[in-house]
């Protein structure tokens, strides 16, 4: 190959590289325009400075505050009264108005016999019909009283055999015969939650200070705010709200309608896990005696001491004080934005948990299953303000394979520096990523192709995380893509045979003007791409162990014969031999159930990963927060234990498929990622580069394991022939 302007030729990449470093792109193809100064918007009326526009001298103008709240408080039940759930939640109304500054008219409360079963239903409607709510603004629902368990339905998929639904108790709750009031299932509130989503947006925080296994008795000085309560739940009941929960793209899409549903919908903030009681206290506080919910307490102490915008959802569980045999959980796609907020911190990557070790060394969550390998490094922060202000306490590195384990990896100190003084566990966000290569890619060697050559060298200089490594091969064989500049523009042909063997070979998108940048844009996509694609755990105990069904969803109409159904499960499992291979259909919804046969209770992450586009949709994240000071009720149940996405009490969307216009057939990879313990597997998605957005007996120890399955979903046209 020669290269006219170096007056040189080369004979391989390695010798092109040298080259490309010694005569820059812009100085070959004589550069870039500078951008041109955007167009300056005309005048309108609103930016006018008449006389009836202009600021009054000394007068603030009120501002909008665009936050508002449903807040739920019952001491006075029927049966087993509660004594701090009232002061609860009149603590987090003076909060709301005292030191959030919302408007009286935006708060609405719901107290002891004002929170009837009908009054609460017909209170969380309004928050969807309420003109003065607009989309995007906080929404806050809090309720502090008793909560309960129940068995579901015949036919109900509830986690497992043994498995039961939660439900909300509210006040006029009865269970005499002839007079029976039922408690609210989580299937109803979870109906009623997303619509609400649906008109307003997914800015909703959902607090829980109540649980479902509590005896509701009190010792000495603390109670529990859970009962056991009779399973009353009548065939019909909430039918309406039910049936209008929701109604019926491109490959792998959230089924239209569901796009707010599930944990997409909403946060939820919990007092304790599943297992645990969340449990009020007869304290003093500033001079005044009265029962308290620990958690509640505890929670507006956080959030006066370090202010709800400089706290993710995320970051409650660390920073919280600790409470006794309690451990508040966090779950919901948006638990990294900050509380009460449609925004999260700056785009710094995954923020994970570090904590010091013995002999200088540190210990991160996050291991192979997150992509981590040697040579990556981490900028550390004592909390999320040194984060946010930019003061970190130093770098740590990871220098040998021995240190990463599958959810946790040994920090060490890079070499001259000094020790890091962290107490307590901190921050850690990646700085720089590893060494291991992330794509495969061939491009001919030829001179057509040097744009591509010089968007690989760019990538290959950065430093930080926004650098991949990318290798060129000697052979289409041995690579996972093929980037061509040719005649009618840039071309991407698919060589990876995972999506080759069932016929898909090309990415349907060509590049009329293709430059280094936007050439650029797209590797860093693809790289990505695989780079988690090709995580896996190479023990297969858990992939082994674990079985999935894929199948068709339809909406139910008969409610009365199948226990509440929005959606069911019909039809065969679509995984056939490790395949799910269908005919598109239009308006078809599709679900997921996954049954899990280990002796351990596992924390299911499920990722489409759509070879068309590069991109990453989250099909399922357990988005729980763990560490020190949280513990966590794995969703999917051991030994035998199910879980269903898109349909029963398991949450998530389901999802519907369709074909472009250009394609009869599309390959993806529906890939699963199960592990013992929870892990934040929140930067593995991406948007398509395509679309411009880029003295007792001591217990046998659980291994800290995880296991990857992936199951290519093959979407055709026309049935095979």
């Amino acid at each position: 190959m020669f290269l006219w302007f170096a007056n040189q030729f080369v004979s391989n990449v390695a010798e092109l590289f040298q080259v490309l470093v010694q005569y820059p792109y812009e100085q070959v193809f004589g550069g870039g325009r500078p951008p041109s100064k955007p167009p300056q918007p005309a005048p309108t009326p609103s930016t006018s400075t008449s006389a009836a526009s202009k600021p009054v001298a000394g007068v603030i103008p009120p501002s909008r505050v665009p936050i508002h709240a449903l807040i739920i408080g019952i001491n006075e039940y029927q049966s087993r009264p509660l004594a701090g759930a009232l002061h609860d939640a009149k603590s987090m109304e003076a909060y709301l108005k005292n030191d959030m500054m919302v408007p009286p008219s935006q708060v609405h409360c719901l107290f002891d016999k004002s929170a009837k079963r009908i009054a609460i239903i017909k209170a969380f409607q309004d928050l969807k019909s309420r003109h003065e709510i607009q989309k995007d603004d906080a929404i806050i629902i809090y309720y502090a009283g008793h909560g309960t368990e129940l068995n579901p339905q015949p036919g109900w998929e509830a986690g497992g055999p043994r498995a039961k639904i939660q439900a909300m108790v509210p006040q006029d709750h009865s269970d005499i015969p002839g007079q029976e009031v039922p408690a609210i299932p989580d299937r109803t509130l979870g109906v009623l939650i997303n619509s609400i989503a649906k008109e307003k947006g997914d800015n909703i925080t959902v607090i829980f200070d109540s649980c479902h296994s509590g005896s509701g008795t009190r010792l000495n000085h603390t109670a529990s705010r859970g009962i056991k309560v009779k399973d009353y739940l009548p065939r019909n009941l909430d039918s309406a709200i039910l049936a209008s929960g929701g109604e019926a793209g491109r490959a792998g899409m959230v089924a239209s309608g569901y796009e707010h549903t599930g944990l997409q919908s909403h946060v939820v903030i919990a007092a304790c896990s599943a297992s645990e009681e969340a449990r009020e206290s007869f304290t003093t506080i500033d001079g005044v005696s009265a029962w308290r919910g620990n958690f509640t307490t505890a929670f507006l102490a956080l959030l006066r001491s370090d202010g709800h915008s400089r706290l993710t959802y995320a970051d409650i569980p660390r920073r919280l004080t600790r409470l006794d045999r309690q451990h508040p959980q966090i779950e919901g796609a948006n638990s990294n934005r900050f509380i009460f907020n449609s925004k999260g911190p700056a785009s710094v990557g995954p923020i994970q948990e570090v904590q010091p070790e013995k002999d200088g060394k540190y210990l991160i969550n996050a291991g192979t299953a997150h992509a981590i390998s040697v040579g990556a490094e981490f900028a550390i922060y004592k909390d999320l303000h040194a984060l946010q202000e930019g003061s970190r306490l130093g770098i740590l590195e990871v220098s040998s394979e021995a240190d990463i384990k599958a959810l946790f990896t040994t920090l060490s100190l890079p070499a001259g520096t000094s020790r890091i003084e962290l107490g307590a566990p901190g921050l850690a966000v990646q700085t720089k990523a590893g060494k291991r290569v992330d794509l495969r890619l061939y491009v001919e060697l030829s001179e057509v192709q040097l744009c591509v050559f010089y968007a690989i060298l760019k990538q290959l200089e950065q430093t930080g995380m926004d650098r991949y490594r990318i290798a060129n091969t000697d052979s289409r064989t041995d690579a996972q893509l093929e980037f061509s500049i040719q005649r009618e523009g840039a071309v991407i042909n698919i060589l990876d045979n995972r999506a080759t063997v069932h016929g898909l070979n090309r990415i349907p998108f060509e590049l009329a003007k293709p430059t280094v940048e936007r050439i650029g844009a797209i590797l860093r996509a693809a790289a990505h791409f695989y780079r988690h694609l090709d995580t896996v755990n190479t023990n297969q105990f858990i992939p082994n162990k674990i079985e999935v069904e894929f199948r068709e969803l339809e909406d139910t109409d008969d409610i009365d014969d199948d226990g509440y159904y929005m959606l069911g499960a019909v039809g065969e499992n679509l995984v056939k031999e490790g395949v799910i291979d269908f005919v598109v259909k239009d308006g078809v919804k599709y679900g997921v159930k996954i049954t899990n046969r280990t002796p351990w209770g596992l924390y299911p992450d499920i990722f489409l990963f759509e070879n068309s586009d590069l991109s990453i949709k989250s099909y399922y994240e357990s988005q729980s927060v763990t560490g020190n000071r949280s513990e966590v009720a794995a969703p999917l149940q051991k030994d035998g234990g199910t879980f269903t996405i898109g349909y029963g009490a398991g949450g998530g969307q389901p999802y519907s498929f369709s074909l472009r216009k250009n394609q009869d057939l599309d390959v993806s990879f529906l890939k699963f990622f199960f592990s013992t313990k929870p892990i934040n597997l929140s930067g593995i998605p991406q948007t398509s580069p395509f679309d411009g957005r880029g003295g007792e007996p001591v217990p046998r120890k659980m291994p800290d394991a995880y296991g990857t399955l992936i199951i290519p979903i093959v979407q055709r046209r026309y049935a095979k022939a």
